[in-house]
């Protein structure tokens, strides 16, 4: 028997980003002339250039259509060697700054390559959180990811966030992890992401301190005037809000899981909501959840509050004292703003791991050149703008075959030579930095 077909049924398009070259970049860069013209992207007739939405056609809830990050990095698997800088860990002897980081990177994945990777990459197990409350009953919660949380202030699908366990039953390690900011989105250029970072905006919490607005909105703030009333200790609304929605999975798991141990992690924006959530549960005096609180690992997270906020967090909460860690990639734009300077009076806290030439890593207070808009700084922004590309270009060679990087990732980094902030804030970085064979000579 076979087949029948229309015109429709034989449309397709195939991405080709081996075939992607310098003289390709340079013909886009110069004369602005389309990949859709080129061997890079074969098509018989679909989507030639692009649809009414500026959109490449393709279906974008397959586990095997990645965003831009997933082409900068393709790497899936766990690092299967411990942390080059030791980090804390009694539940587990997997390298945990390696898993957080990638559980960063893979939240802005859809729904089906975030859980193919992690089913079938890391065979953890997923625990569900829906946007439709009424499903829980009808779902097999072990099965089922839910990937989108919603902040009903904004009334934007912009927060999201997804939680794992190590284990399907008797889990030991449970994984909080917010998605980042977008670099780009369906349209570019996630300006509401980007937006969100730079944003000056803050609230006061009392004796917490000043903690900045926006962050806040995307947790579930539901009153920017009133602490309050924006953050009562249980909310009963018909919305969805992140916050309240891991706080009470957490609460299921936990009974569920004796003495499972929690870690929180994020990059970019992300990194933000990973350590304002547990400045929430401290405002909320949830004990349990407090109390298995294994560790936060931020990865290029802006500054969140000021020093109140911080001195308060250091004080109160036994694990930022201990073991949250706030990574930055060189000269990471994200990490520096918003600014710490008498206008804006946001300051970062806990400890600095701190990645420089060939992912070498250190423990430190603060970055470098802390507010990035630093003339004695530039020379060597830019200078390691062009290392960084060279390495990447020889990383094969000069770091092993696990650290080769394709053409889009060498693509992106070109824009460090015109803004080095920007390209040292990818994920892949970040990734490179904590798995040992990247620090290597």
């Amino acid at each position: 028997m076979g087949f029948s077909s229309s015109n429709d049924d034989d449309r397709y398009v195939i991405y080709r980003p081996q075939k992607l070259s310098f003289s390709h970049i340079f013909r886009a860069l110069v004369s602005g002339k389309s990949l859709f013209d080129s061997e890079i992207i074969e098509t018989n007739g679909i989507c030639v250039h692009e649809t009414k939405d500026g959109n490449v056609a393709g279906d974008k809830e397959s586990a095997d259509y990645g965003s831009i990050i997933a082409h900068i990095d393709e790497r899936t698997d766990l690092s299967k060697t411990s942390s080059a800088i030791p980090m804390d860990s009694t539940v587990s002897k997997m390298n945990i700054l390696d898993l957080s980081m990638m559980a960063a990177k893979i939240a802005y994945e859809n729904k089906a390559y975030v859980t193919n990777v992690v089913t079938n990459h890391w065979k953890f197990h997923f625990c569900v959180l829906t946007i439709n409350q009424t499903q829980l009953d009808l779902i097999n919660r072990n099965n089922l990811p839910s990937f989108i949380l919603i902040s009903v202030y904004l009334n934007k699908k912009e927060t999201q966030a997804f939680i794992c366990c190590d284990r399907k039953d008797n889990a030991r390690l449970i994984v909080v992890v917010f998605r980042g900011t977008e670099l780009f989105n369906t349209k570019l250029f996630n300006a509401y992401d980007w937006a969100t970072d730079v944003e000056l905006s803050w609230m006061f919490l009392g004796k917490m301190g000043r903690v900045h607005l926006s962050f806040m909105k995307a947790l579930g703030l539901q009153d920017e005037r009133d602490c309050q009333k924006g953050w009562r200790k249980n909310y009963t609304g018909p919305h969805e809000l992140a916050y309240y929605t891991i706080r009470d999975e957490l609460k299921t798991l936990l009974l569920q899981n004796q003495g499972a141990k929690i870690i929180v992690t994020g990059h970019s924006l992300g990194g933000a909501l990973a350590i304002l959530f547990p400045s929430i549960l401290a405002l909320h005096q949830e004990v349990d959840i407090i109390s298995s609180l294994q560790g936060v690992y931020t990865f290029g997270q802006p500054r969140v509050g000021d020093k109140d906020f911080g001195e308060y967090m250091k004080a109160n909460l036994d694990v930022i004292a201990k073991s949250y860690y706030r990574v930055v990639f060189r000269y990471d734009i994200v990490p520096r703003i918003p600014f710490d300077d008498q206008f804006s009076q946001f300051a970062h806290f806990g400890r600095c791991v701190y990645y420089h030439s060939c992912y070498k890593g250190k423990v430190l207070k603060e970055e470098p050149s802390k507010n990035y808009f630093s003339i004695s700084y530039m020379p060597s922004q830019y200078l390691n703008a062009w290392l960084d590309l060279f390495r990447a270009v020889f990383s094969h060679i000069i770091l092993g075959r696990e650290f080769k990087e394709g053409w889009i990732s060498i693509f992106y980094r070109l824009i460090g030579l015109l803004i080095p902030g920007v390209a040292s804030h990818s994920p892949r970085d970040y990734v490179n930095g904590a798995r040992p064979d990247g620090s290597k000579n």
